[in-house]
């Protein structure tokens, strides 16, 4: 039984694989969901603690890394607003980094003042891109 509530712990659809499984007892292989986690505890309600990163792809492959209360947003081409609905796609020259803890709906960029998470971010970004997985076996 699951008590209704809400929880900031960080949770993603793609985490279900994982967390159905151990809800089952299933084990997975390793080439299975390779970006699964397991959080079945988060998800019924036995735990606050969620995943500490994840990695959102958008249209056209732009990605994004989010890291606790930190969205990195890299640099991305193409124009900065769709000419029919005047949404800002993320495209822009250089990185963008926002404080969800202070700023939920990614209005203030930080990265001016904040540099090293900005490197740090990118280079996990460039690692979690390059490898096949995020889930350890």
């Amino acid at each position: 039984h699951v008590m209704p509530g809400e929880s900031d712990a960080l949770v993603s659809h793609v985490d279900f694989y994982a967390s159905f499984a151990a809800m089952t007892g299933q084990c997975l292989n390793e080439s299975e969901a390779p970006d699964s986690m397991d959080m079945h505890d988060v998800l019924l309600g036995r735990s606050d603690r969620g995943r500490d990163e994840l990695v959102v792809e958008g249209i056209r492959a732009k990605t994004v890394l989010r890291q606790n209360e930190w969205v990195l947003i890299p640099p991305h081409d193409g124009p900065a607003m769709d000419p029919n609905t005047g949404i800002e796609l993320g495209n822009f020259p250089d990185a963008h980094l926002y404080n969800l803890g202070q700023d939920i709906g990614q209005i203030e960029n930080v990265a001016a003042e904040h540099e090293q998470i900005v490197a740090r971010m990118s280079a996990r970004l460039g690692e979690i891109l390059a490898g096949r997985r995020t889930r350890l076996s």
